[in-house]
């Protein structure tokens, strides 16, 4: 079933030829990006496409791929020699790197632009939902009645055929699929640079052709049915043939979304000055790749993801099948060696060839080696991150827990080498206030007047940083009716009513006491704290996630078909919920969890549930529990899903390794209630203090932020985090 899941997300696909781990051929590129599409509106046209090509460009140039072995197809792009992304041209690209592929070599492929669907043939027994997945090319035309579909689009049948014949020359493929276009969404306001790369089939028809093509849908939709008949057949992978490939070359696809989902491209990195527009997954991914090189295919989706939930995104939900999952990903011995950058001198300051966007940070600490094969014993001294920019930041030598500052003195040549020792986490909630759009009214007097008052206050929710109503944000605030609703960055509603988003309704009729906040403004700022909380647990989650699994966590499900809306054709069987798929869960749904610490020593654990309403809910250990697990020691427990509130929840486990005879590391203090007031999920959490680690993820405690990276002061470098999620539904 694994292989046959995936399939609405064709918007941006990099193929890498990767290898196992004792692959040691030539590594191959064509990149592909389509921008601007001049037959069709020039509001369906994008700004992040040539922007990715650059950023795997480069990463394969450091890599020392040879320019000469790297393709580029890509529009508006500064990348020499770069071509046109025309239908032929990419297929002529596809056809030269299988031409030169050989047993063992590396062929990466990258294809950025947009996706969409139209009717498969009659006699196309690959699409079971009667429509095939087609990428866009620079010159693709609107729907022809004479030819059924696109002037030259590219099928996903075309796509998976060129995958088949690289495999057959024994090349190992990974293909990553970015964005996609079968979901809905609506937005408040979206934040400047913001776009879905989506194209509905409406937006590629011409009003002389909406009949024709509307009787082709309906033709494909009535096959589908006849095709799934009762019990509902699976979707096809749009690399369903490529994957069952007999050649010698394995396979693994990553996938921006699951069906129904859309993926955005963004200014990115957030907040940063000189962001560029990119693709929300490939940037996301290129971060992880560039900062975890010894990850492998799954810890490199998972902190995909980790690293979506820091940034307050619910969806979309990336998704992964593969033959070799658990290999290094992009070769093993380009992973070896320490994570490092060049420093050198910038006339009389240091410039750090590293920014925001390897997740450096203002403030971050980095201890100085004289070159790239010295050893972590070899430091000369510290320097601090005094402002990060998107790709490079400048630092200053600084004394560090006792150790010497660097000195200018010891640049040999003007440059060494900086490796991260202590990387910031910033703990700021940035909130725009309400306003009135398409789908949020003007805010009431009550409203206007508590949010007013909370953004004058300083001894309020003192880390949330007030911005415009179109700057990036965390939290886009939404008066709809009474209720202030909180939605994400993006400002999604998705298909919930307004009075099953996040929210409250502000107090009204209390007598101000002098000098004391409203009841208004303090409802509405412990509100924010908890959103806030959320969103930093998740922040330390995505900045400290080891390398080596301490435990391995199993989810079994098991479905209520007596539910409402559970259907016909569900079964109670259980079934294993993996953390790529994201599945619909319901009333009396039952969870349960399975995990083993897979190690030689004590490993403590927690598990929090985080709910669609900010709630968060200790599922181990409760009350007269030990948090610690034994060497090689296991441990279960079920969780039953109600139906309130529903929405994007998520189940998280945090695994520290210790010590015999060692106090218990334990975050059940970070239990809150969510903003729905409603039950939570399981057994009611259990009390104690914040720890360490998340002390200043509970938003508003002292300090500066807590740290990540090779020798982290707050934290343990080997911890563990793993993160599930689910829609809970009625």
């Amino acid at each position: 079933m694994l292989m046959r899941t995936f399939v609405r997300c064709l918007c941006l696909v990099a193929l890498l030829n990767i290898g196992t781990a004792a692959a040691a051929g030539r590594t191959r590129a064509v990149l592909v990006g389509v921008s601007e599409y001049p037959n069709l509106d020039k509001r369906l046209w994008l700004d992040g496409p040539r922007n990715d090509v650059a950023l795997f460009h480069q990463f394969l140039l450091d890599r020392s791929v040879p320019a000469t072995d790297i393709q580029v197809l890509s529009d508006g792009s500064s990348i020499a020699g770069a071509g046109q992304p025309t239908r032929q041209a990419i297929l002529d690209a596809l056809a030269k790197a299988t031409e030169k592929s050989e047993s063992g070599d590396n062929v990466f492929l990258l294809f950025a632009g947009h996706g969409s669907q139209m009717p498969a043939k009659p006699d196309d027994k690959d699409e079971p939902d009667g429509l095939d997945e087609i990428f866009l090319p620079r010159d693709v035309g609107k729907w022809s009645g004479e030819i059924g579909g696109l002037p030259q689009a590219i099928s996903d049948n075309e796509i998976g055929a060129a995958i088949t014949r690289i495999r057959d020359k024994g090349a190992f493929v990974w293909a990553i699929f970015d964005n996609c276009h079968s979901g809905t969404m609506t937005r408040s306001m979206p934040a400047p640079g913001e776009k879905d790369r989506q194209v509905r089939g409406f937006d590629l028809v011409d009003k002389k052709d909406e009949v024709a093509y509307q009787a082709a849908m309906k033709a494909a939709t009535d096959r589908a049915v006849k095709t799934r008949g009762s019990s509902g057949a699976p979707e096809a992978s749009s690399l369903d043939n490529a994957s069952k490939a007999s050649g010698k070359g394995g396979l693994v696809a990553f996938y921006a979304a699951q069906s129904g989902e859309v993926t955005p491209e963004a200014l990115l990195p957030s907040y940063t000055e000189g962001a560029r527009s990119h693709g929300l997954f490939s940037f996301t991914l290129f971060q992880v790749m560039s900062t975890r090189p010894e990850a492998t295919y799954r810890q490199t989706i998972e902190q995909v993801m980790l690293s979506y939930q820091a940034l307050g995104k619910n969806n979309p939900t990336p998704m992964v099948e593969g033959t070799v999952l658990d290999a290094p990903v992009f070769r093993s011995e380009i992973a070896r060696g320490p994570q490092q950058w060049l420093i050198e001198k910038n006339g009389p300051a240091l410039r750090l060839r590293a920014g925001v966007l390897n997740q450096v940070t203002n403030d971050s600490i980095l201890a100085v080696v004289p070159a790239a094969t010295s050893k972590d014993s070899e430091v000369l001294g510290y320097v601090r991150v005094s402002q990060a920019s998107t790709s490079q930041s400048a630092a200053v030598p600084v004394e560090y827990e006792g150790k010497p500052a660097f000195k200018m003195a010891d640049l040999a040549e003007g440059r060494a080498y900086a490796r991260p020792v202590d990387l910031k986490v910033e703990f700021t909630l940035r909130v725009t206030p309400p306003v009135k759009s398409t789908i949020c009214s003007t805010p009431s007097p009550t409203l206007d007047a508590a949010v007013q008052e909370l953004r004058a206050r300083k001894d309020m929710a003192q880390r949330v940083k007030w911005v415009g109503a179109t700057d990036t944000a965390d939290v886009r605030l939404c008066a709809v009716g009474d209720r202030i609703l909180f939605l994400d960055g993006s400002g999604t509603v998705d298909d919930r009513p307004a009075g099953r988003v996040p929210g409250l309704t502000i107090a009204t009729g209390n007598k101000p006491v002098a000098g004391q906040p409203s009841l208004g403004a303090k409802e509405l700022g412990l509100a924010l704290e908890r959103v806030a909380r959320v969103k930093n647990i998740s922040q330390v989650a995505a900045g400290v996630t080891g390398s080596t699994p301490k435990i391995s966590v199993e989810l079994k499900l098991v479905r209520n078909c007596q539910a409402p809306g559970a259907g016909t054709e569900c079964k109670a069987d259980p079934e294993t919920i993996v953390f790529t798929n994201r599945p619909v869960l319901r009333d009396g749904d039952q969870i349960t969890a399975y995990i083993n610490n897979l190690t030689s020593q004590p490993v403590d654990l927690t598990s929090l549930y985080v709910d669609a309403s900010y709630g968060i809910t200790t599922m181990y250990p409760v009350e007269g529990e030990s948090a610690r697990l034994p060497p090689e020691g296991k441990k279960e427990f079920f969780i039953t899903i109600n139906a309130e509130p529903i929405g994007a929840e998520r189940l998280l486990f945090i695994a520290v390794p210790t010590v015999p005879q060692t106090p218990e590391t334990s975050f059940v203090g970070l239990a809150q209630q969510g903003l729905s007031m409603v039950a939570t999920r399981g057994a009611p959490a259990g009390t104690g203090g914040f720890a360490a680690l998340f002390d200043e993820a509970a938003f508003g405690s002292a300090g500066s932020g807590t740290t990540r990276g090779a020798a982290p002061k707050a934290s343990p470098a080997s911890a563990q985090f793993s993160s599930f999620s689910w829609a809970v539904t009625k």
